[in-house]
């Protein structure tokens, strides 16, 4: 699954005549970026707009930063179902043991 996040920073009450806002770049800069093992950064972009409402002349400068992200989809697979089936698996094969062997009764009283 792929993701686009995205982030505006603009000053509302500002036009361009006051405070311009620009871009230094056109992509983030990821020199500190962590990478994870739930997710991978595929691309990233930044972008400048300028709007102008209708209400007056004045035009209200804007830059926005998208990140491109997906999900590694055998994360959870690994970290969560798989150990949970395991545990679900060794608990079912607990009763299928002979009551002779006595693992049963030392397995309860472990843990209570």
């Amino acid at each position: 699954m792929k993701f686009e996040l995205g982030a505006r920073f603009r000053r509302a009450a500002l036009s361009v005549v006051q405070v311009d806002v620009v871009a230094s770049r056109n992509v983030v800069d990821v020199s500190n970026y962590v990478s994870n093992g739930e997710w991978s950064l595929l691309s990233t972009r930044v972008e400048r707009h300028a709007v102008v409402y209708p209400i007056g002349p004045a035009t209200y400068p804007d830059v926005t930063v998208s990140l491109h992200i997906s999900r590694r989809v055998f994360y959870y697979v690994f970290n969560i179902i798989v150990p949970c089936v395991w545990l679900n698996l060794l608990s079912l094969l607990a009763f299928c043991m002979p009551p002779e062997s006595g693992e049963k009764a030392r397995r309860f009283v472990i843990f209570s």
